[in-house]
């Protein structure tokens, strides 16, 4: 990695119970978040920025549908709250959010009828609150539609809402990764390949990606939609171009399951920034950092000095 390489992350200061901060790799400083009550948090990539709510691990319903949820925009060093509810979701532009919340009789989620609302990134309401299918939660926004995930379902199918009509105008079986007008799913079925549908035009086509494994893929777009990044079953890493149909396969990134890797955006751009390193077995070596950007043949890597560096990146990757 070229030396002066210098990455903004959002990571948690005081061990993980602290306050939210933006983290520089190059001068090893963090800026804290401001407007953030002092609690553990997830962060989710929405664009623009990033969603907080409080960490939901071992977490029910009440108290946890009724936590205030917040908008942290790239580099600020002041969060928004949006509102009260169980989490916010990307909406298919910049400068709003969904945010989806529980009627406080609610206790089982699993046949209840969430709500979901448009919101402003300053917290300010765009729109009517819809009810959603009973059992359903809110993936993201994709296009005028609604990608919506059930919460218990065998086999695992999700649906393109329309928020308007309230009609399923489509259902994805092993969906991989969602975009802001796309959607990438692999069918389960020997040959396969991933498709993906621009829900804005219409149009679907089969890319080079294998698939035909249920949760063999995991992948991620850009906030533009431009770049599909995805781990492949082999376990490479590769990067496919939604308007080209161009697929390329970044070298070195095929890990065996000793080791643990991690994979995201970073902050909007078309930087693709990868975390690995040893996780169980005779594994051995250093965490690692790396980044790619359209263009390169091969990733830029360095040795992480700090555990920041790492930690950030197991937090939003996929």
């Amino acid at each position: 990695m070229p030396a002066g390489t210098n990455f903004q992350a959002l990571v948690l200061v005081g061990n993980g119970n602290g306050k939210a901060a933006w983290y520089s790799t190059g001068s090893q400083r963090t800026k804290t978040v401001a407007g953030l009550p002092n609690e553990p948090y997830d962060f989710s990539r929405v664009p623009g920025g990033w969603s907080a709510g409080l960490l939901l691990a071992g977490w029910t319903c009440p108290p946890h549908c009724w936590n205030g949820q917040y908008f942290i925009a790239d580099g600020s060093t002041r969060a928004m709250k949006i509102g009260v509810g169980l989490r916010v979701s990307a909406a298919d532009h910049p400068g709003a959010v969904w945010l989806l919340s529980y009627a406080r009789t609610i206790t089982d989620m699993a046949g209840a009828s969430a709500y979901v609302q448009l919101f402003s990134t300053t917290g300010s309401a765009l729109g009517p609150r819809y009810r959603l299918p009973a059992g359903y939660q809110l993936d993201r926004g994709v296009g005028r539609y609604l990608l919506l995930n059930p919460i218990n379902s065998s086999p695992y199918v999700s649906v393109l809402w329309d928020p308007r009509s309230n009609r399923v105008v489509g259902r994805f079986a092993d969906v991989i990764a969602a975009g802001p007008g796309q959607i990438a799913w692999s069918p389960d079925c020997r040959g396969c390949r991933v498709r993906l549908l621009n829900v804005l035009t219409g149009t679907s086509v089969t890319t080079p990606i294998a698939g035909g494994q249920p949760n063999g893929l995991t992948g991620s777009f850009t906030d533009d939609g431009a770049l599909l990044a995805v781990r492949m079953i082999d376990q490479q890493l590769a990067v496919y171009d939604t308007s080209s149909a161009e697929l390329t396969v970044i070298p070195g990134t095929a890990l065996n399951n000793n080791y643990w890797q991690d994979f995201s955006w970073l902050n909007g751009s078309h930087t693709l920034v990868v975390a690995a390193g040893p996780g169980r077995g005779d594994a051995t070596g250093p965490d690692q950092i790396a980044y790619w950007q359209p263009g390169d043949s091969r990733l830029r890597i360095a040795t992480a000095t700090d555990q920041r560096e790492i930690g950030v990146f197991q937090g939003p990757a996929p």
